[in-house]
């Protein structure tokens, strides 16, 4: 058994949208992964901060704008990042987001029932990104969730709806195994990563594998197995190739680049 703590992150900046226009885009991405696996066809949860902003999504996807518009924000956020908040705290049709919008997905009932997908659509967050999607993995009875013909799958599916700069598969405590010798928290190496532009091709380490992937981008993988922790060989194929494309470049969002660019690495 694989460890639970497996996730895709993707991300991108500079797309501010509107509540209809976010969920019009959430609503094609949804549509889209139920064509993938049947967990994306069960009942998903729209969760919140807290109880009260929890229900079913549903199944026609009609009740996602009306959650969008009351909790699909991050109130928490400087009141000069959004606009088009109301008096009663919900979010009008035209209202923006300086920090965009955010899809969250995780599995829940492991332990008891069969996986369910929770989804989590917020207004804002940290880092100042103006969207980003995580979804966790299943941690038990979907092994194609470790499958990278599938999960690639799922990847272009992600980069083809969302049109992110970087998608990112990981392990969390492989995460962990590589930040100890890396110390850097932000400049996140995968087990599969994506990039939307092929430049950096030329920065990887010659034994990382490689391939075109969408219209512009590349696609990396460490390794045909997933790594944990324990892959001694895994980690130091990722701490090389965080080191190739440091300082700052192509693992981090271009507007915080460095104006030095990555180095060539064997």
């Amino acid at each position: 058994m694989r460890s639970k703590d497996v996730y895709m992150a993707a991300g991108w900046v500079d797309r501010q949208m509107t509540p209809p226009e976010f969920v019009d885009e959430a609503n094609k991405y949804l549509l889209a992964l139920r064509q993938l696996h049947p967990l994306f066809r069960a009942t998903m949860y729209l969760i919140g901060s807290s109880r009260k902003q929890s229900e079913p999504l549903a199944q026609d996807l009609s009740n996602l704008l009306s959650y969008v518009q009351r909790f699909g924000w991050d109130d928490k956020a400087p009141k000069n990042w959004s606009t088009g908040v109301l008096a009663d705290g919900t979010m009008s049709l035209t209202g923006t987001a300086q920090t965009g919008f955010m899809v969250s997905m995780n599995t829940t009932g492991a332990k008891a029932v069969a996986e369910t997908m929770r989804l989590r659509v917020s207004c804002g967050g940290s880092g100042g990104l103006l969207g980003t999607l995580t979804m966790e993995f299943p941690s038990v009875g979907a092994p194609e969730f470790t499958d990278p013909a599938f999960v690639k799958r799922l990847v272009q599916v992600t980069v083809d709806c969302w049109q992110p700069e970087s998608v990112k598969v990981v392990d969390a405590g492989f995460r962990q195994a590589v930040i100890a010798q890396t110390e850097s928290r932000t400049e996140v190496v995968g087990w599969m990563n994506y990039f939307d532009r092929r430049d950096v091709d030329s920065a990887l380490p010659a034994d990382v594998q490689r391939e075109a992937f969408g219209t512009q981008g590349l696609l990396t993988l460490l390794q045909a197995e997933l790594p944990d922790k324990n892959d001694v060989a895994a980690i130091e194929r990722a701490v090389r190739m965080y080191r190739a494309l440091s300082p700052g470049q192509h693992l981090v969002y271009r507007k915080d680049r460095k104006k030095a660019g990555a180095t060539s690495a064997g």
